[in-house]
């Protein structure tokens, strides 16, 4: 039992969708004021090119029409790194 990856199967490449949609919420997010996230303009265009368009577009489409542009890794990059940094500062 203890040697065998059963909890594994089933996954597929389905598993890292989990991932690419960090991809995307990151760099959503990064388009928003953290000091105002309702008031900024983002949230206007979040609310308009995503949320009153429901599933009446793919989601590719929404995000595209929301950024301007398809997403970038950057963002994630940009997290994984702050979350990293964070992690050193708290060690030493």
């Amino acid at each position: 039992m203890y040697a065998s990856f059963g909890h594994l199967t089933g996954y597929s490449s389905n598993y890292y969708t989990y991932a690419f949609d960090k991809v995307i919420a990151l760099d959503f997010f990064a388009q928003f004021d953290p000091a105002d996230l309702l008031g900024c303009e983002a949230g206007t265009r979040y609310r308009k090119a995503v949320l009153e368009q429901g599933g009446s577009k793919p989601g590719r489409q929404m995000v595209r029409d929301f950024l301007g542009r398809d997403e970038e890794f950057s963002a994630f990059s940009n997290w994984l790194n702050e979350e990293f940094e964070g992690e050193l500062l708290a060690a030493k």
